[in-house]
């Protein structure tokens, strides 16, 4: 499958973000005096599953969007979401039933690398609002839709969502106005 390029830029980011992360962990059995073959296995295999996992969802996520159909990239997203997590469940549940039987697999870098995308986003979102909190936002800045420009504010689709478990008339409200109209109602 041929990957975009900018999708093939942030896997190599996770690649490297992740095995910063597998080296943090070698750091801390080192420390902790427990650094052995088995902990070497756990990493290792803790890494590709890592990275294996963030490649294979950029490769549904692909997948999805080449579809050009909703349906389809719905199914192709929850199919390769599924399979992701069938497989990484099954390569812990390994691991750990080999540390229990062998300890020639440690568990605990395996299990922790599962966590390594998610924190590598975490990281990343709080250093990129952390360098940019103080840079001003850009003077009107933000997309007006075209009924909003003339004074009427329009229905959003979550507000069109929500109106659907409505039971009635919220308490405090006369049932014939809406909110919109009490703003206009208090000012006159």
């Amino acid at each position: 499958m041929n990957l975009d390029p900018e999708v093939r830029k942030e896997l190599l980011k996770m690649a490297r973000d992740c095995l910063i992360l597998s080296l943090v962990m070698a750091v801390g059995f080192l420390v902790l005096g427990k650094m052995n073959a088995a902990a070497v296995y756990g990493l290792l295999i803790g890494y590709v599953m890592a990275v294996g996992n963030f490649y294979f969802l950029s490769v549904g996520v692909t997948r999805a969007l080449d579809s050009g159909n909703e349906v389809a990239a719905k199914r192709v997203m929850l199919v390769s979401r599924t399979v992701r997590t069938v497989v990484m469940l099954a390569v812990m549940g390994v691991c750990v039933w080999v540390w229990t039987r062998s300890e020639r697999i440690h568990w605990l870098p395996v299990v922790a690398a599962a966590f390594y995308p998610r924190i590598v986003i975490a990281v990343r979102g709080t250093l990129t609002w952390y360098l940019h909190r103080r840079d001003p936002a850009p003077e009107g800045s933000g997309p007006v839709p075209e009924e909003e420009e003339a004074g009427e504010e329009a229905e959003d689709e979550f507000e069109k969502f929500v109106s659907r478990f409505s039971k009635g008339p919220v308490p405090g409200e006369e049932s014939g106005r809406t909110s919109g109209s009490d703003d206009n109602n208090n000012k006159q």
